[in-house]
Formats: C-alpha cells, structure tokens, sequence
C-alpha cells in the first residue's frame, strides 16, 4: 500500500521496455521467427497482469485513503508519509507536516506514562495498539483506535514505523451520550444508583450521607405523584444548593425520596457538621409548588465503613434515627457485628461442608436466538446443595466464600464440571470469570491445562463481569488473547451498569455483551430503557458484537427486545436455570 509509487515506477520502465521489445519484433516481422512471437505474446501478458495489479494496488490505496489514517516515521519520530485521509481529517497540509514529530496533533488530555510505554513498545520491535486523544489544527480533539509497528530491513534493524489509525471519535462521542443516560436520574437530572456505584469502586476513603425525606409518601398521597415529582426536583435543587462543591462533594437519587451525598475530603466532624447544617436548612426554607407551600423534615444515616458497605451501612444508620426519632445518626459496629460474624462463621461451615461432600453443583440456563427462540447456547451456573437438600442461590454464599479464601476452589468447581458436563455433547456454554480469576496465575494455568485436555474451546465463552474494575488491563488482555487463540470467545457480562466503554470492548476482544437485566426488563414500560438499549444494539453492530439480553421473564419483553434488534435472550420467560441439560 505504501510503496505504491515504487511500483509505479517500476511498471512504468517495464512498460518501455515492452515497447522496444514490440519495435524490434516488428523490424524482423518478414522473418517471422516463432520464438520470438511467443515472447511477445507472454511480454504482452506479463504487462497487462502488471497492469491489473497496479489498479487493484490503486483501488486498495483509494479504500485505505478514505477509511483509514496513516502515517510513516523515521527513527526519530519525524513524520516522512501521511495519506490524504490524514490531512483530511487535521486539517494541516504536507507542507506542515512533514519532517514534524507527531506531537503537531499530541492532545493534551493523554497520560505521558501513555507515550513512554508506546515507545518501549515500538523501539523492542512490538507493535503497539491503543486509543488516545489527537488534536486537529483548529484545536479540536478526534478519537483514534491506533496501531504503530516497526519496519525492519533484512537485518531485523528497524529502519522507520508505520501507524495505523482508525476515527472512533462517533462512537466515543455516542458513548458519552449513552454513559449520561445511564448514570442520570431521569426526573432530578442528579446522578442515579448506577452512578453512586460507580463511586464507590473507583473512589477511595468515601464518606456517605443517606438522606431521607420524611412522610414523602404522605405528600403524594394528599396532592398526587406529579405534585410530589415537582417536591422532589425542588429539593434536589436545594441539596445541590447547599453543597460544598469544593470539598469533591457529589449528591445522587437513588429512588424515591430517597437521596445520597458523598465525600471524600471532609473529616468525620465535618461530615456530622454538614448533615446538621443540611437538616438546618430543609427545616428554614419551604418548598413553593405552584399555590402551595411545603416545609419538609429529612432523617440523616451517615456511614464511614469500608466502600462495600458504606450504603448498606448508612442504612441501617438511618433506620436507627428512624425508630429511636433522631434526625442524624452515625453507623456503629455494635448495630450488627456480631449478627454479621455469626452469620460469616455458619457459611463458612456450609461452604467448606458442601466442597467435601461434593454439593456445589452446576445449574444451566439456556440462552435463544431471538428469532425463533431456538437454544443457542447455555450459561453455566454456580448453585450450593445443603444438608437438607435444598438448593442454595449464589447470592448467599460467593461473598462470604472470598472473605473465607475459598473462592478459588469455589471457581475451579465450576471450570472443571462445566467442561465434563459439556464434554459428551455439541453444545456452546458459557463459564462465568471474575477479574481476580484472570489474574490469578493459578487458576490461569487450570484453565489452559483444562481447555487442552477436554478440547472443547470452541464451543467455550466466558464471560467476565462488567461491574469490576480491570486494575492490570495488560494481563487480562493476554489470557484473552491466548484463549481466543485456542478457539474461545469472550462476553461482557452486566452490560451497561459498570466500566465498560468501547475502547474498553476492543481492548477485551469481546464476541458478546450481555446488556444488564435492570435495562431489559424495563424495555417495555420505560422510554429510557429502550432507548439506551438501542443504543447499545446499534454499537453492538457496528463493532460485529453479539448482544444478549438478560432478565427476560415475560413474552412482552422478549418481543420487545426482539424489535430492538437485541441477538440474544435470556431469562425465566424461556426457562430457569436447569439441573440437567435438555
């Protein structure tokens, strides 16, 4: 594609040739030697085949001119090539260009860390592929999915880079628009539960403050849920009023009257202060509504626990000020420490039991195509046996099990029966993996031993969970990588409740997103829901993504998501997950 023009001139000196061939051919025509015909007519082949390469080369460089970017360096970093797509797109000509380092359209938004790992990537003789942020010449910012190799001469010494771009800059635009449906309270415009919890993985040291309006329900009982609505935007407006903005204070909805604000550079004191200072100000300012005039009272729940329990935590504070009538009241260990290691220690019993006795089992639930709901494949889940029989859900046991370090035993269970229980059959399935499952050496080399042994990749996904935080992206990638090698796909599992964006998906190679049960469930009673998963399908497509929907439990749903396109179904509509196989 690159050396094009060499080909040009290469054509374009055998092209003379060809005519002085054909010269000399005709002078000696009256001696007709066949030899010599048969030379002419394959020198004629030859330039024509030569000919009709260099238009296909042409057509190739037309297409990568107008899809793609590209440019050449020298060992410097000087750029010595770029198509015209790349002036295109910037706005610069050759002229200031050429002989530039590619800081010209460096944005200032990308990490240094970013550039050093690229060249320590490039300058080992890898290629590096990433997305980053460049500048145009008036200063606006593009998207670009890059890839940047060395070329090597004969001698494997690098001699310049090629770079490889591809514009994402509408599909990160159309995600930003899609992240703010999902993280925006509908009615309030403050950030919803989706967002709170997306805090409380990344944020560190967090305060939380619950608040609750009281006798709200009241209210919509006396004047009707629009008035209450209107109470209800009121009084976002003044909490974000009285915020301090400039202590990182951040105020959310999380339903009803219910709402959280949280920090993470106040003190203890100055969190209690502030409750009292907020409780201050509800009580001394009324709410007008339209005629009327409403003075509220709110009850306060305030938690300093660890983040996977600040929420719950502030809610059984609240509860507290609830039944003992105080308006503030700070969770304390002593409300339920002891039922909570009592509760820890009988689990644990369970769990460990249940392991010896060979009762953690493998429930299956199939996944259709929404077409004609024929099975496509089946997901493969975890499900606990107690002594009585019962079966016991996830739910009440795989938190305890990681406190307990019996996850990993828990994870090669379900690994090594999801492969027997597949092993005899045709079916694709699915096995659930957690971050810390991938990078987790031990249980990366049970996989691998596990997928060469049975020899069944083909017909394996897993499916990671979106809700996580992925800490060490380069690890991840690899196993990735290397199971995708030996035939597996890889899902995003909870799709549109957690981290991913698209950048995200091209970096985890995913065949599939499950778009999160919360989002399809409500497709057909909720405007929001439905746009947000059509959004989703329409990114789907465009990145050759397989979409899943989960929680589909009634044929409204299933129809539904079926209209918007969705690849997939899932849900109690179809079946529940089964102790046997079909």
């Amino acid at each position: 594609m690159i050396e094009l023009f060499f080909v040009l001139n290469i054509v374009c000196s055998l092209s003379g040739i060809y005519f002085l061939l054909n010269y000399i051919i005709h002078q000696k025509e009256k001696n007709s030697d066949k030899k010599i015909q048969k030379k002419h007519e394959a020198l004629v082949n030859s330039t024509k085949q030569l000919f009709d390469n260099l238009s296909y080369l042409q057509s190739y460089k037309d297409n990568i001119d107008k899809n793609l970017i590209v440019t050449k360096t020298d060992l410097d970093g000087n750029i010595t090539f770029a198509n015209k797509n790349f002036y295109k797109i910037t706005g610069y000509t050759e002229d200031e260009v050429i002989g530039k380092k590619h800081n010209i359209i460096k944005h200032p938004d990308n990490k240094s860390s970013m550039f050093v790992k690229l060249w320590a990537t490039i300058t080992a003789k890898k290629t590096w592929h990433g997305s980053l942020q460049n500048m145009k010449k008036d200063g606006t910012g593009y998207w670009i999915d890059t890839t940047i190799s060395p070329i090597l001469d004969k001698d494997e010494n690098i001699v310049e880079y090629i770079a490889i771009r591809h514009d994402i800059t509408r599909l990160i635009r159309q995600q930003a628009e899609l992240t703010k449906m999902l993280y925006t309270d509908k009615l309030t415009g403050l950030q919803n539960r989706n967002a709170l919890f997306y805090e409380l993985k990344i944020k560190k040291k967090i305060s939380l403050i619950l608040i609750n309006i009281d006798n709200f329900s009241q209210i919509n009982d006396l004047y009707g849920d629009k008035f209450g609505d209107n109470v209800l935007i009121k009084f976002s407006a003044l909490l974000k009023k009285n915020i301090p903005t400039e202590r990182d204070c951040k105020i959310f909805r999380l339903n009803g009257d219910e709402f959280v604000l949280l920090t993470t550079t106040m003190e203890e004191t100055e969190v209690f202060k502030s409750a009292q200072e907020f409780i201050k100000n509800i009580d001394s300012h009324p709410l007008s509504i339209g005629d009327e005039e409403i003075l509220l009272s709110i009850t306060i729940g305030i938690s300093y626990e660890k983040n996977s329990l600040l929420l719950s935590t502030a809610n059984m504070a609240l509860k507290v000020a609830r039944r003992d009538a105080k308006s503030i009241v700070v969770y304390n260990d002593a409300f339920s420490l002891n039922k909570e290691y009592e509760n820890n220690i009988k689990w644990i019993k369970i769990i460990k039991k249940a392991i010896k006795d060979d009762r953690i089992v493998m429930f299956f639930q199939p996944i259709v195509n929404s077409e004609d709901y024929s099975i496509f494949k089946y997901e493969t889940l975890i499900r606990l046996i107690d002594k009585d029989g019962q079966v016991i859900s996830p739910f009440f046991f795989l938190e305890i099990a990681k406190k307990a370090k019996l996850y990993k035993e828990l994870t090669k269970i379900v690994i090594k029966k999801s492969f027997e229980a597949f092993k005899e059959n045709n079916y694709i399935f699915s096995v659930n993996l957690t971050i810390d499952d991938i990078l987790d050496k031990e249980i990366n080399k049970y996989i691998y031993d596990l997928l060469q042994e049975y020899n069944i990749a083909h017909r394996v996904t897993f499916e990671i969970v979106e809700s996580e935080v992925i800490n060490d992206f380069e690890k991840v990638e690899q196993f990735i990588t290397k199971v995708k090698a030996l035939g597996c796909k890889i899902a995003i599992d909870d799709f549109g409740t957690g981290y991913s964006n698209f950048v995200y998906l091209m970096r985890l190679q995913a065949d599939f997103i499950k778009i999160d049960g919360s989002i399809i469930k409500e497709v057909v009673n909720d405007k929001k829901s439905a746009l947000i998963t059509s959004s989703i399908v329409a990114f789907a497509q465009e990145m050759n993504i397989q979409t899943i929907g989960e929680f589909v439990e009634s044929k409204e749903v299933a129809e539904k998501a079926k209209a918007l396109s969705v690849n997939k179904l899932q849900g109690y509509y179809f079946d529940q997950p089964l102790a046997r196989l079909k």
